[in-house]
């Protein structure tokens, strides 16, 4: 699923400049680092297993962007 998605994107970003095109492909792999991130604090807490507060505190910062 992800890598039709890659591709689909590839060939939207022809006309992008080499720069754009890799700036935007390593945007779409943060979200991903991001996303399993979130989904692997998830499944910790699902199972029961302690979280740092630091990690609570991402989460939160990622649950309200703007607060601080």
């Amino acid at each position: 699923l992800i890598a039709n998605h890659l591709c689909e994107m590839a060939d939207a970003m022809e006309s992008f400049s080499p720069e754009d095109r890799n700036l935007a492909l390593l945007a779409v792999a943060a979200k991903l680092v991001l996303e399993n991130l979130v989904l692997h604090v998830q499944l910790l807490r699902r199972h029961g297993l302690p979280v740092s507060d630091s990690v609570d505190a991402l989460l939160q910062r990622l649950k309200n962007p703007g607060r601080s």
